[in-house]
């Protein structure tokens, strides 16, 4: 048993690699300053795996605590994951990027060296290889171009770590170069959940999906890739969190600096994952094309044979696997915010951020109603003739009609034989996209609302297109 302390161990990857060293039995500490993270995930990461890590809410720079945490632990290795790690950013904040990512990096090396910690492991990036580098790129590539300044943090921490480990025999560093990271832990408990508006593909295509934000701004469609969108090799979290497992045994039978490629070996497209997600969710995706961003590269995807021979490590998540795992963690989070189903949570849930696990209102008379269709499913029918019938049933019975939608998004329309009046649980049903449906008690007499984005294939407003599903 091992102590290992992760810095940024609440964010994605870190809480993903911390959950892994649990339940593979190595004590966890964890060091963040929940920037871009949330102290919930400690809790979550608790209920994975039956153990609560030790936790330092600081900033990875603070020489004051790291030294607290080398004092009253006994570190074995550290995983270093702190840092800022948007590209785009990067080109329009420059000095952050290189302050922070470079000064906590050489923080964590000085307080290591005075506690005699001697095993590294690097949370480093595909984006070391830049742009001029053959594709797919293999370890023993030049890396020392990079096109924005967040890479070029890494390329210059990877030099330090080099340079350090040949002045100082018998310390490790093991630099994982990672490409493209998406997905979720399988409880749903854990997934990709920055702070503000995400600046990663995957947690932006989820939220689009879930009504959050508007659309999916592409950037750029006049790259030379097939359909003119970057690609990029993407690989599932839980995948990558198991490869950090490998790099920890490997730093502890070895000495010096090693780079290894984590990812899939395959590069997709910016426009399949946006198809791909659609058809293993069933939620159309509206996005617009924009002009390119500043810094990324055309295509990028690994060689992983070194990982796979050296580090017995591969890859085993399709990326429909991955697709899933995002939206049942958005779908989980919604889930936990639902008023209907947590009856003593007081939190005020708006329009935009409803439930959309199912659909819920109060009808006149108090009860509560559930629309039969879950909005996360995808599912279809003709509103206009559903409405009609609505209002031609309600009518009959005397019974006043429903709420009306709201601008900027629609509500199903309720069928008298869909109206619930009765405290039973409803069994679980299969939707027509093969899903189960996720369903609520019909015992809550709070009016809410829940908004259901448009998907019915229209136009958007502001010129949205609805992306059309992959078809072999």
């Amino acid at each position: 048993v091992m102590k290992i302390l992760v810095t940024g161990g609440a964010g994605f990857i870190g809480s993903h690699t911390c959950v892994e060293l649990l339940e593979a039995g190595h004590d966890v500490v964890i060091l963040d300053d929940l920037s871009n993270a949330s102290g919930t995930v400690i809790d979550k990461i608790e209920t994975i795996t039956g153990k609560r890590p030790a936790f330092y809410q600081a900033d990875a720079k603070d020489r004051t605590v790291l030294h607290e945490i080398f004092t009253a632990h006994r570190i074995d290795a550290v995983v270093h994951f702190a840092g800022f790690k948007a590209v785009g950013e990067s080109c329009h904040i420059p000095l952050a990027y290189y302050r922070n990512n470079l000064d906590s990096t050489l923080a964590l090396l000085e307080e290591m060296a005075q506690a005699g910690c001697t095993r590294f492991v690097f949370s480093s990036s595909a984006t070391v290889y830049g742009p001029d580098n053959a594709i797919p790129y293999v370890e023993t590539m030049p890396t020392y171009v990079a096109t924005n300044p967040y890479g070029w943090t890494k390329v210059m921490i990877e030099q330090i770590l080099r340079d350090y480990c040949t002045a100082t025999p018998g310390f490790t560093a093991v630099l994982l170069r990672y490409f493209n990271p998406i997905g979720g832990h399988p409880s749903g408990l854990l997934g990709d959940d920055p702070n503000g508006i995400p600046n990663n593909l995957m947690p932006y295509i989820a939220r689009v999906a879930a009504g959050q934000l508007d659309k999916l701004t592409i950037f750029g469609d006049d790259y030379p890739t097939p359909d003119g969108t970057c690609r990029r090799d993407y690989l599932h979290v839980v995948d990558l969190a198991k490869g950090h497992l490998k790099a920890i045994d490997y730093a502890m039978e070895h000495t010096g600096a090693e780079a290894f490629n984590l990812g899939t070996g395959h590069a997709v497209s910016v426009l399949e994952l946006v198809n791909t997600f659609m058809e293993a969710t069933g939620v159309n995706v509206p996005y617009v094309i924009g002009p390119r961003r500043e810094g990324d590269l055309p295509q990028m995807w690994a060689d992983t044979h070194k990982a796979e021979t050296i580090l017995g490590w591969k890859a085993e998540k399709t990326v429909a696997d991955m697709c899933r795992a995002s939206w049942n963690f958005v779908c989980s989070v919604k889930k936990q915010l639902c008023p209907v189903r947590n009856r003593n949570n007081k939190t005020a849930v708006s329009l935009r951020d409803g439930c959309f696990c199912c659909l819920h209102l109060v009808d006149p008379g108090g009860a509560v109603v559930r629309d039969r269709l879950p909005v996360h499913m995808g599912e279809q029918r003709d509103d206009r003739a559903d409405a009609a019938d609505d209002i031609e049933q309600r009518e009959r019975h005397g019974k006043p009609e429903l709420p009306v939608p709201r601008q900027g998004g629609h509500m199903l329309p309720l069928r008298q034989k869909d109206i619930e009046r009765d405290d039973r649980v409803p069994q679980p049903a299969l939707s027509e996209a093969g899903g189960p449906r996720q369903q609520c008690r019909a015992d809550h007499a709070e009016a809410l609302l829940c908004e259901q984005p448009q998907r019915n294939g229209a136009q958007q407003p502001g010129g949205a297109r609805l992306a059309t599903p992959l078809h072999n």
